[in-house]
């Protein structure tokens, strides 16, 4: 996930001037959001100028996206509950609006820039209809995926701000059954009936108008605390991580990266896909730490681990099974190649 991911690894300090919370700074590709650095650089993707902005911590309204709060609580205008985004801050010249800044500064007039706060583009992934949401491989869509008590599978889209649009372009089908628009459009809708067990898993293949590739995976995994409302209890084998540190010792690290493939595969066995980015890229940070320690042990399978941690991230939010689980495929042959690299 792209705000976990920015807070992780590049929380910086936030300028001279208070804007109000934590902030941090970072340099992104305009075109490939994952491609980030702490400073001036070009993306290694399609070597364009990264840009600089300055991100927040936000907590907003799922359904009301200008409502910007520095806390937690109830959305002003609908009552729902505010969930945590990323919104961008930026400086701009009230006479001049063109102008802007990701730091403060002064207008050519002379006069202080003012600070706003924006929604940030992939800064919010946060479910609006109380179901499962994914962002399509395109890197600008996103999907919700619902089920109701009498069996309505309803599919509602997005655009790279999370915000909503018309579905009735897309064409979709759900465990082989079509999905039709809704008459307003909102959200593409097929009866498919009460699961009659839970997990209940639904398949959805995607078009999306004008693009040529092949129609998209998306896997639904619904459990029975998502229909009834009740909170669900973990299982006796649930795996809780602690807070996540760095180990002093090899023994330590190696103990911890082990954790972390043991949640990675507890999550898949669950179908819990946008919560894997969270044991795999500190399963990635943890083999790094490790190489730093053993880089004539571990250097190549690290390579691998680090590698399958980035796509599980990556699939996790575009919840392609088949796509997890041949990520998790090369995680497990790092890990088997690490164990006997380690052993010798």
């Amino acid at each position: 996930m792209f705000l976990w991911l920015m807070m992780f690894s590049l929380v910086l300090p936030a300028p001279a001037q208070d804007v109000g919370r934590e902030a941090f700074g970072v340099w992104l590709c305009p075109i490939h959001r994952d491609e980030q650095s702490t400073e001036a650089a070009n993306c290694p993707v399609c070597d364009r100028d990264m840009v600089e902005r300055l991100l927040a911590p936000s907590y907003s309204c799922p359904m009301h996206q200008h409502i910007d709060e520095d806390h937690e609580g109830a959305c002003p205008i609908c009552g729902m509950n505010l969930v945590v985004t990323t919104r961008e801050l930026q400086w701009f010249c009230p006479d001049a609006p063109e102008i802007l800044s990701p730091v403060p500064g002064k207008c050519p007039d002379g006069v202080d820039m003012l600070l706003r706060s924006i929604p940030m583009a992939h800064g919010d992934h946060n479910a609006k209809h109380g179901g499962i949401l994914f962002m399509a491989p395109n890197g600008y869509h996103h999907l919700e995926g619902t089920l109701d008590d009498e069996g309505n599978f309803r599919l509602y889209l997005y655009n790279d701000f999370t915000k909503p649009i018309d579905a009735s372009p897309f064409v979709a089908r759900v465990n082989d059954r079509g999905l039709e628009p809704s008459a307003d459009g909102e959200f593409l809708l097929a009866a498919v009936g009460q699961p009659t067990s839970f997990p209940a898993e639904y398949v959805v293949h995607l078009s999306f108008p004008g693009a040529h590739e092949e129609d998209a995976r998306f896997d639904f995994i619904f459990v029975e605390s998502m229909m009834t409302g009740a909170v669900a209890e973990a299982p006796e084998d649930f795996l809780v991580l602690p807070e996540f540190r760095i180990p002093e010792t090899s023994d330590g690290i190696y103990a911890a990266i082990k954790d972390r493939d043991d949640r990675i595969k507890q999550l898949i066995e669950t179908g819990a896909w946008p919560d894997l980015y969270i044991p795999a890229l500190e399963a990635k940070d943890l083999m790094l730490a490790l190489v730093d320690k053993e880089p004539d042990i571990v250097g190549v399978p690290a390579k691998k681990l680090v590698r399958a941690a980035w796509l599980l991230d990556v699939f996790g939010d575009m919840g392609n099974r088949v796509e997890i689980e041949r990520a998790y495929g090369l995680f497990a042959e790092s890990m088997l190649e690490l164990e006997v690299a380690r052993a010798r």
